[in-house]
C-alpha cells in the first residue's frame, strides 16, 4: 500500500508541477478545482446506491 500511495504522490506532484510551470497558477487552480467537484458528484453518486444482500437468504444459505 505504501508503494502505491507513494508513486500516486510522485505522479501527482510531478503532474502538478508541469502544470504551475506551463498553464500558470489561476489556470492550474481552477482544474484542480473542476477534480474535486468532479470527485464529490461521483461520491455523492456513489454514496445513495442501495447495498446489495452480504448474505444468501432462505434455504439456499443452509445448503437445503
Amino acid at each position: 500500500m505504501a508503494l502505491v500511495l507513494g508513486a500516486a504522490q510522485l505522479i501527482a506532484a510531478a503532474a502538478a508541477g508541469w502544470t504551475f510551470t506551463t498553464l500558470g497558477y489561476p489556470r492550474a487552480l481552477g482544474i484542480i478545482a473542476m477534480i474535486a467537484f468532479s470527485a464529490g458528484l461521483l461520491f455523492r453518486t456513489l454514496a445513495h446506491a442501495e447495498p446489495g444482500p452480504l448474505l444468501a437468504c432462505g434455504n439456499e444459505a443452509h445448503g437445503e
